[in-house]
C-alpha cells in the first residue's frame, strides 16, 4: 500500500472516532447535566515511510493523531420536575457524593431517599454534607426544602448543608461513569453567584441539531476519503498494467 493510502486511512480512523463521540452525545441528549464532548486531533509525523527522493523535514509523512476529547462544560438548561428531591445548580459548582473510591462530583441533582433516609443519586451513592457526612432526612419527614445556598430543612428538623464545590479547571476533571467526575485538584467553596434551585434538574447541554449536522459532515468526509483510496488503487492498478506491456 502506498503512502497516500496510509494517510487517508489515518484520517478515516479519526473520523470513525469522531463519529463515536457524536453518537454518544446524541445518545445522552436527555441525560441530566450531561456535557457534550468534542474530538481533538493533532498532527503525527513519521519518517518510517518517507517520501522517496527527499530528505530532512520534507521526508516525513504527516498522519492524523488523536489528542483526546474536550468536554463542553457550559451549563445546560434548567428543567422543572416538581420533585422536592430534585436540585439544580445554577452557576459554577458540583454536588459531592460518597463512592467506594472516595468523593466524586456531579451536577446531576436527581436524588431520592433510601431505606435509611439518606439522600442518594441514581447510582445509590449518598449526597454529602459540608462536613463530609451523608445527608439523612429525619424519619417521618414529608416536606423537604432547600435554600439557594444549599441548606436543607424538613418538617421534622434540619437535615444539613449540602457540600457545594468548584474547581479552578473543570476541563481537568475526569469522567468516571454514572455522570460523575473525579479530580486530584482540591475542592473550593462556591460563592454567592452559585445557587441551588429546588424542584429542577440541569438538562444536557447537547444541541441535537448541531450534532446531527456534524454527523452528516463527518459522513461526507469519510465518503470523500474512501473515494481517494479507490482512486489511488485504480492509479496503481493502471500503472502496473501499463508497465507489464512494456517490451
Amino acid at each position: 500500500m502506498e503512502n497516500p493510502s496510509y494517510i487517508v486511512l489515518s484520517q478515516q480512523m479519526g473520523l470513525r472516532r469522531q463519529m463515536d463521540v457524536i453518537a454518544n452525545n446524541l445518545a445522552n441528549v436527555n441525560t441530566s447535566a450531561f456535557k457534550a464532548e468534542r474530538m481533538l486531533f493533532t498532527e503525527f509525523l513519521t519518517g518510517k515511510a518517507g517520501n522517496p527522493g527527499t530528505s530532512g523535514p520534507g521526508a516525513r509523512i504527516s498522519f492524523l493523531g488523536e489528542a483526546g476529547t474536550l468536554a463542553d462544560m457550559r451549563e445546560g438548561q434548567l428543567q422543572s420536575t416538581g420533585s422536592q428531591l430534585d436540585f439544580a445548580i445554577h452557576g459554577p459548582g458540583y454536588f459531592s457524593v460518597d463512592t467506594p473510591g472516595g468523593p466524586r462530583y456531579t451536577r446531576d441533582g436527581h436524588f431520592e431517599l433510601d431505606g435509611q433516609g439518606r439522600l442518594i443519586n441514581r447510582e445509590g451513592f449518598p449526597l454529602l454534607s459540608a462536613s463530609g457526612a451523608p445527608l439523612t432526612v429525619p424519619t417521618g419527614a414529608v416536606k423537604i426544602e432547600i435554600t439557594k445556598s444549599g441548606k436543607i430543612t424538613s418538617d421534622k428538623g434540619d437535615v444539613g448543608q449540602v457540600a457545594l464545590s468548584k474547581f479552578d479547571n473543570d476541563l481537568a476533571m475526569r469522567k468516571v461513569g454514572g455522570n460523575l467526575y473525579e479530580t486530584d485538584a482540591p475542592p473550593q467553596p462556591v460563592d454567592s453567584t452559585t445557587q441551588v434551585q429546588q424542584g429542577m434538574v440541569e438538562g444536557s447541554n447537547v444541541q441535537s441539531i448541531l450534532e446531527i449536522t456534524s454527523m452528516i459532515e463527518v459522513q461526507r468526509r469519510y465518503q470523500a476519503s474512501q473515494r481517494l483510496i479507490e482512486a489511488e488503487h485504480e492509479r496503481a492498478r493502471s500503472a502496473i498494467q501499463k508497465l507489464t506491456r512494456v517490451n
